[in-house]
């Protein structure tokens, strides 16, 4: 079948409000024994999306890794032998002896635009939906320091280059990933200086007690 674009962006080459987004996400359509199995591209993607698209995007990706799931589970099998299905994950945030998500707060404390936020918060969704390689680049493929992954965030110029802190479990390493801290590159050094040591003790603090992380956006307040 056909390409078919999303409602909210089914323009091709279209700019939104404010110029930051071009192009369109829309969804590529192949049966599998009379079923449809939903696959999202991208097309002409220049910049970064309208934080009013951001939520519509992530929730069509989420529902379409939903529905071929349940495609595949109300199927004959032998019409699944080629589809492939990403393993889901599950992404927290640190949550300080306050109770706060530190993530939030420093996004905060950061004064981070609401797109750039929309674009971390898309890039978490699509992470818990395939895992890394669902989302090529948002996550270093090797540690910045033991048991430590940066992630990136990027952003036009005059916006903040944001480069949060996380591990890969600790409680489940296979299936989830925990954002630890926050930190940002400026000229080719990260701030502050000591995001290793605040990481890895948030790891640590998260591994004595698992109810210091939440599963929850980056999107909110704290």
């Amino acid at each position: 079948m056909g390409a078919v674009c999303s409602k909210e962006a089914d323009a091709d080459e279209r700019t939104h409000r404010g110029g930051l987004t071009e192009g369109y996400i829309g969804f590529e359509m192949s049966e599998r024994g009379g079923r449809e199995i939903r696959t999202p591209f991208r097309h002409g993607i220049r910049g970064y999306y309208d934080p009013l698209y951001h939520p519509v995007v992530a929730l069509h990706i989420s529902s379409i890794l939903d529905y071929n799931a349940r495609v595949m589970l109300n199927s004959s099998p032998k019409y699944n032998a080629n589809v492939i299905t990403l393993k889901k994950w599950t992404v927290y945030c640190f949550i300080s002896a306050r109770g706060y998500n530190v993530i939030r707060e420093w996004l905060d404390e950061e004064k981070v635009n609401p797109a750039q936020r929309g674009d971390f918060q898309l890039k978490i969704r699509l992470l818990e939906g395939g895992g890394p390689e669902a989302v090529p680049g948002f996550i270093t493929g090797t540690p910045v320091a033991k048991d430590i992954y940066k992630a990136k965030i990027r952003g036009n110029k005059g916006w903040v280059q944001l480069r949060p802190m996380l591990c890969k479990g600790p409680i489940m390493l296979e299936r989830e990933f925990t954002f630890l801290c926050g930190a940002v590159e400026k000229d080719g050094k990260l701030i502050p200086k000591d995001w290793k040591k605040r990481a890895q003790d948030n790891r640590e603090i998260v591994i004595a007690d698992p109810k210091r992380r939440r599963h929850e956006g980056v999107v909110g307040k704290p």
